[in-house]
């Protein structure tokens, strides 16, 4: 009697249901992974705007500045050859604004004079699945940072 080669049904039902489980089992882990890959993009996106409008003002010898709106999520930078016109930035589905903050003030603006030189040096904390990330400016130099978890004693 020859006996033919191939799987049996059962075979495949077995690697199917192993299949199954292992995907239910990453499924939940894979959702948080993408909530910090959306933390991280739009920390990395603010700083890297942050510095974009610190050169704007270097080069044009103008003073610009950026609007943060941390109850509704979202942040104003003005448009590069007109500093009156604003282009709103939202932030992502599941990040939010946890703390806005400039030394010595409560205020939500961030501007730069003509030198690039911010007029406060501050921080900016993102939170999103249970993480956070701070974006720094230095006061001064103006240098713009961005670091994991809170940096910043409460």
């Amino acid at each position: 009697m020859k006996r033919e080669e191939g799987i049996t049904l059962i075979e495949l039902l077995v690697v199917m249901f192993l299949l199954v489980l292992l995907s239910s089992i990453m499924l939940p882990n894979m959702s948080g992974i993408i909530e910090g890959y959306r933390l991280d993009t739009a920390a990395r996106q603010m700083a890297q705007e942050i510095r974009e409008v610190q050169q704007w003002s270097i080069t044009l010898q103008d003073s610009y500045v950026i609007k943060f709106y941390s109850d509704f999520n979202y942040y104003h930078l003005p448009l590069r050859q007109d500093n009156f016109i604003k282009h709103r930035i939202d932030l992502p589905q599941g990040v939010t604004f946890e703390e806005v903050s400039y030394v010595g003030t409560s205020s939500s603006r961030l501007s730069f004079n003509a030198k690039g030189t911010p007029n406060l040096g501050g921080h900016i904390i993102l939170k999103g699945a249970g993480q956070y990330r701070e974006i720094s400016i230095t006061p001064v130099t103006g240098r713009v940072k961005v670091y994991k978890g809170r940096r910043v004693l409460q």
